[in-house]
């Protein structure tokens, strides 16, 4: 974060002021130590609260807790949000993550030692480009290492002919370009238009689900409104 730019003198004066280790002096570590929170405010804040803080206004410490404590619920949440797969796309994950580690590890690993003998690495473009797609590559294993970890499988026999949910093939009228469409509802991570395949957080898949047989809803898409009839709900 961009430090509040100041002399020396000013900071060794808040921490007499204050009484905080002179050690910690300086702009923003000074800030947060004397306003919990501001290291969630905006930049543009942060000077106008430490005068504040400098003027007596002991209210200014609170409302910076209270910011944080704001944000913190949300962060929280967007952590304990749970990828969701079918059977089907759980073990397709495990076979990819498994050719990742298998094959692609092994091939750039053999691609780095080629680079190498090509001379000078500062200057070896062959020697940078493999590299990065190492990095890539490891990326790559540790999100789906982390998704299989922490993903909520929905198993075919879980899956209601009743109502829709993930893993559901759904057969819908589409009234507004008049023909009919057949659907299956995924997690964001299945998501394969081609194959008609459409995440349930995605306009239509969130309209669709917990809906029924003839139920008829609106979907708000870029183009406009589009209305869909549930004809058909199957696994």
């Amino acid at each position: 974060m961009r430090p509040i730019r100041a002399p020396s003198f000013f900071w060794k004066a808040i921490a007499d002021l204050s009484g905080i280790d002179k050690r910690l002096v300086g702009g923003y570590n000074t800030l947060v130590i004397l306003c919990p929170g501001a290291s969630v405010a905006p930049p543009s804040r942060r000077t106008a609260l430490l005068c504040a803080i400098l003027r007596g206004e002991a209210h200014i410490r609170n409302a910076g807790a209270a910011h944080a404590a704001e944000r913190r619920p949300k962060a929280m949440a967007d952590q304990e949000k749970k990828v969701i797969l079918t059977r089907e796309g759980y073990e397709k994950l495990e076979k990819e993550l498994d050719y990742y580690i298998s094959v692609r590890r092994n091939e750039i690993s053999e691609q780095i030692a080629i680079a190498r003998g090509f001379g000078d690495l500062s200057e070896n473009a062959e020697y940078d480009e493999a590299k990065n797609e190492q990095s890539r590559i490891e990326a790559k294993i540790v999100e789906m290492e982390n998704t299989l970890r922490n993903c909520v499988v929905v198993e075919d026999d879980e899956v209601s002919t009743d109502v829709i949910g993930v893993g559901n093939t759904v057969k819908v009228q589409n009234l507004t370009m008049k023909i009919e469409q057949t659907i299956t509802i995924v997690g964001a991570n299945e998501t394969d238009p081609k194959n008609m395949k459409i995440s349930s957080e995605s306009p239509i898949g969130a309209a669709l689900l917990g809906k029924r047989k003839g139920e008829t809803v609106d979907v708000e898409v870029p183009a406009g409104v589009m209305k869909l009839k549930v004809l058909e709900i199957s696994r």
